[in-house]
C-alpha cells in the first residue's frame, strides 16, 4: 500500500502539484512505519519530501525532513553509507541557505 502512495508521489511531482506529493509521502511515511518503525526506505521519503520544500523555497521544512531522514537512516544503515553523506550535504547546505535569510 506504501509503494501505491509513493507512485502517486511521483505522479503529482510530475504535474507540479507539490502539496499532493507531499501529503502521498507523508502517508507512506506512516504506511512504513507501522510496518518497520525505522528503515532507509522511509529516511529516504524524508530526503524526498525535503527536497520538495528545498524547490518551493520552505527552508525551514525542509530543514526538519533532511534532518528526520538523517537521524533514521544513521539508526540504520551500516558503516559508511552514502545516502548518509547526500543527506548530510542536502541538510548543511539548507542550514547555509537559512542562515543567509
Amino acid at each position: 500500500m506504501a509503494n501505491i502512495y509513493i507512485e502517486l508521489g511521483i505522479l503529482y511531482l510530475t504535474k507540479k502539484d507539490n502539496q499532493k506529493a507531499i501529503d502521498s509521502y507523508n502517508k507512506a511515511i506512516n504506511i512504513k512505519k507501522d510496518l518497520y518503525k525505522e528503515n532507509e526506505d522511509i529516511a529516504q521519503l524524508y530526503s524526498t519530501i525535503g527536497d520538495i520544500y528545498l524547490i518551493t523555497n520552505d527552508l525551514k521544512s525542509a530543514k526538519a525532513m533532511y534532518e528526520n531522514g538523517l537521524k533514521m537512516q544513521k539508526k540504520v544503515a551500516s558503516g559508511n553509507n552514502q545516502s548518509i553523506q547526500i543527506l548530510e550535504s542536502k541538510y548543511k547546505e539548507t542550514l547555509k541557505k537559512l542562515e543567509q535569510k
